[in-house]
């Protein structure tokens, strides 16, 4: 039905609507082809971490690489402890909790401790941090941008109770913790000030890369084909036109 209107198009509509369509089919090209690039980037970063998880940790210090395995001796602040609202494991609702770390050598770093439940609404969970001097090993994330707000965010704290937040935002906790890089440390099972922890994954893999470029060059091809539709359609009524006598 659709194809049979699309072939009785007036020639100068048939032509806009071509002109359209390749237009359309250029940018959903081009859109896929993005989208498979992006996928090339995320398995390079899959690959990198992969690849760190094997290495020795190394010695964190101010100017370490994302995706890199470290290890920093210090203590952690009470001061600064972040609950990051909205997270649920097994169907539980809980937090992320973020806290600042201050190292030996005075410098302070974020730290994803993981997560902990957070059931009764009425009061902030409280979770327990190692006291005195420690060693953690994790793995160094950068600052995938601050996701979406779900809800109110309580602003106001005294100086023993966490803040609670509804986004990640790495660059403001950092401002408020005293940490001046936009990255945190996630700390791996079993280590000192560990709650649950969860295998790290990219926000976005490269599998669902690689997904929307297929879809992409879905709708290209679907685009070439209504544009062979447009053209049969001018070669028909172009050789009707031919056939009809004239009088």
């Amino acid at each position: 039905m659709k194809s049979s209107y699309l072939a009785t198009l007036p020639a100068t509509s048939t032509l806009v609507a071509g002109c359209l369509l390749l237009a359309c089919c250029a940018l959903f090209i081009s859109l896929g082809v993005w989208q498979l690039s992006r996928a090339d980037e995320k398995r390079a970063i899959e690959a990198k971490l992969q690849a760190s998880l094997t290495k020795a940790a190394e010695s964190w210090h101010a100017g370490t690489q994302a995706f890199t395995r470290v290890r920093a001796k210090g203590r952690f602040d009470n001061a600064h402890i972040f609950l990051i609202d909205n997270r649920t494991h097994l169907g539980e609702p809980g937090v992320q909790v973020v806290q600042a770390f201050e190292t030996e050598e005075g410098q302070r770093l974020l730290v994803d401790r993981g997560w902990m439940p957070y059931p009764n609404r009425q009061s902030l969970p409280q979770p327990a941090t190692p006291v005195g001097q420690i060693e953690i090993i994790g793995l160094v994330l950068p600052d995938f941008g601050v996701g979406p707000r779900l809800g109110d965010e309580r602003d106001t704290r005294s100086d023993d109770q966490p803040r609670l937040l509804q986004q990640l935002d790495l660059e403001r906790m950092g401002v408020l913790a005293g940490a001046k890089q936009t990255s945190i440390l996630r700390l791996r099972s079993g280590e000192p000030g560990a709650l649950i922890t969860r295998p790290f994954e990219l926000p976005m893999g490269a599998q669902r890369h690689t997904g929307y470029a297929v879809q992409w060059f879905g709708l290209a091809l679907a685009s070439i084909l209504l544009t062979l539709i447009l053209v049969r359609g001018m070669f028909i009524r172009g050789t009707n036109n031919r056939a009809k006598p004239h009088g």
